[in-house]
């Protein structure tokens, strides 16, 4: 498993409520800050929406989209809200486009199943690198990875 993660730097996390998606992003996150000379952030799609307006707004698109392509990892969570705004996923899927050029390393987690998700958005190697899924109910991702569950022993 490990090495499909590291030839592919685009994830997609996706399972229903409680099976442990942020758990995981939370880890990894805590994981890669730790690395000397990584720069990581995690952050929820409301969070990525309200920077992307107040860009929008304040017309500072290209310190937006500079800020996030220095990052060399970027998680984001709670992809289920971008079906409600697609000019968000647009923008959002256009970000990680230009990071993944650049070899950086992207995890998106959500409730939804990638076919839905991802409908309508090309993903080829021209456009937008096919996601590695990892569907985190099926995969039992808090053994995987070694997580414990809620009132295990502690990270």
């Amino acid at each position: 498993m490990q090495g499909s993660m590291v030839a592919n730097n685009f994830v997609y996390l996706f399972g229903p409520t409680g099976t442990g998606k942020t758990r995981l992003l939370k880890r990894y996150h805590d994981c890669t800050r730790r690395q000397p000379g990584i720069k990581t952030r995690r952050l929820c799609v409301h969070q990525f929406s309200s920077e992307l307006m107040q860009a929008v707004t304040t017309s500072a698109m290209q310190h937006f989209r500079l800020r996030y392509l220095s990052l060399d990892v970027l998680m984001v969570d709670n992809a289920w809200l971008l079906l409600k705004r697609p000019h968000l996923r647009q923008e959002l899927f256009s970000l990680f486009l230009a990071m993944t050029k650049k070899g950086k390393f992207v995890v998106l987690a959500g409730d939804i199943a990638p076919e839905k998700l991802f409908a309508g958005v090309e993903i080829n190697p021209g456009i937008l690198p096919a996601p590695w899924f990892f569907d985190v109910a099926s995969q039992h991702a808090m053994n995987e990875f070694n997580i414990p569950r809620l009132g295990g022993g502690g990270i």
